[in-house]
């Protein structure tokens, strides 16, 4: 009789450890967290494009577009230094932000430059 409510036990505690298991890999993968996606092995690193304002600083909820001028299914949030450029390049993974540059004109591929002029006259 004992040896069988150990067996049961030990089952209801399983079944609850699989079950928090599943509903925790459901929400990790559900929702896009800056800190998971920093050390999650599936996530891959990528380089995108991001239009901001001139000088600003705190940039929140930004639409990054890729090389290909394809805007990526989240937004970013990062500080950038006070900058007068309007196009920044941010090396990310998933919402983790990695790095920032302030490239030149040129250094911008041309389907995410026209992409990114299009942003820009529908937001004036």
């Amino acid at each position: 009789m004992k040896r069988n409510r150990r067996r049961n036990t030990f089952r209801v505690v399983m079944a609850l450890a699989v079950v928090a298991v599943a509903i925790t890999g459901l929400m990790l993968s559900r929702y896009n967290i800056s800190t998971v996606d920093r050390f999650n092995p599936l996530v891959s690193s990528t380089e995108s494009y991001v239009l901001v304002e001139p000088g600003a600083r705190e940039v929140r909820n930004a639409d990054p577009v890729d090389e290909l001028g394809a805007n990526r299914p989240y937004t970013l949030d990062f500080t950038a230094w006070g900058t007068e450029d309007t196009v920044i390049k941010v090396r990310h993974k998933g919402t983790y932000v990695s790095s920032i540059e302030y490239p030149e004109q040129g250094d911008i591929p041309e389907a995410t430059r026209m992409k990114l002029d299009r942003e820009a006259g529908e937001e004036s």
